[in-house]
């Protein structure tokens, strides 16, 4: 096994090549040193996103609301689920705008092989600059729709629908980091199976839909039976997801149990993820 290796050299741009490192050492001090490149990349992912569209920067505030009045209509109409005393529309928008921001890290780490092959086979750099790039690229993107959302809850705070916002609401950020480590963590641990076995790729979509269903994503973590409630607890986006809505709308449920337990598997499966990006990155030309 032969990794880089700079602290032996006097020298700090010369590299020596160096047998044997432990699978959960990293070279953070090396993603600071690419860290023009990580702008680089986050630079043009965005501008890749409105390069060459109709709509542009239009798009990210037609799709949450489509998707927010399907989920209404669906769920909260037809089906009947409450929604813990918040508007429909809120609890939707909110959700969804958070579950996109998973969904979207999780889909852009588990392709970090497949869809950087080309240019990490050809060049050095630290492999884990284009999962970092996803992940700033999917927050700027979610800053923008939060922003959005926003716009619409003043509208109906104004409409008497929903009530103020409070200094609480910026406790919105931990499960927003939450829900971004643990997607890179998972998403990992997929792209390391993917590489190996490629027939798992076709799976990622269905995992994703999958685990939104699994999640109090369409309905909150309240109405869940009792009998199937410390298993919904064991999913840590349940914390995430419940934390987020309670620091919004003062409405949800938590408890620090719930909490401390979705930081702690959000942490075992990120650590599994790095270590296992680790592992793989060392002979990932060989296994392309």
């Amino acid at each position: 096994m032969r990794v880089e290796n700079r602290e032996t050299s006097d020298d700090p741009e010369v590299a020596i090549i160096q047998p044997g490192e432990p699978i959960w050492r990293f070279h953070w001090n090396e993603v600071w040193q690419y860290r023009y490149l990580l702008k680089f990349l986050v630079l043009r992912d965005i501008r890749l996103i409105y390069k060459q569209t109709i709509l542009g920067p239009v798009h990210l505030f037609i799709r949450p609301i489509i998707m927010t009045l399907v989920f209404q209509l669906v769920f909260s109409e037809f089906g009947q689920i409450p929604t813990d005393g918040i508007h429909p529309f809120l609890f939707y928008f909110a959700n969804h705008t958070l579950w996109a921001f998973f969904a979207g890290v999780f889909t852009a780490s588990s392709n970090v092989f497949s869809s950087g092959k080309t240019l990490m086979s050809k060049v050095y750099f630290p492999r884990i600059i284009p999962v970092f790039s996803a992940v700033l690229m999917n927050a700027v993107t979610l800053g923008i729709q939060l922003l959005f959302f926003l716009i619409v809850f003043t509208v109906f705070f104004l409409n008497g629908s929903t009530q103020a916002l409070s200094f609480t609401s910026f406790a919105a950020l931990i499960p927003i980091l939450q829900m971004g480590l643990l997607a890179m963590g998972a998403g990992l641990i997929f792209a390391t199976l993917t590489l190996r076995y490629r027939d798992l790729n076709s799976l990622a979509s269905v995992i994703i839909q999958g685990m939104m269903y699994l999640s109090p994503v369409i309905y909150p973590l309240a109405v869940v039976p009792e009998n199937y409630r410390l298993y919904a607890s064991l999913n840590p986006i349940s914390s995430a997801m419940e934390l987020f809505r309670y620091s919004i709308f003062a409405s949800g449920t938590i408890s620090t149990e719930l909490m401390l337990t979705g930081w702690f598997i959000s942490g075992i499966l990120l650590t599994l993820g790095l270590v296992s990006f680790n592992l793989i990155q060392r002979k990932f030309v060989d296994v392309v």
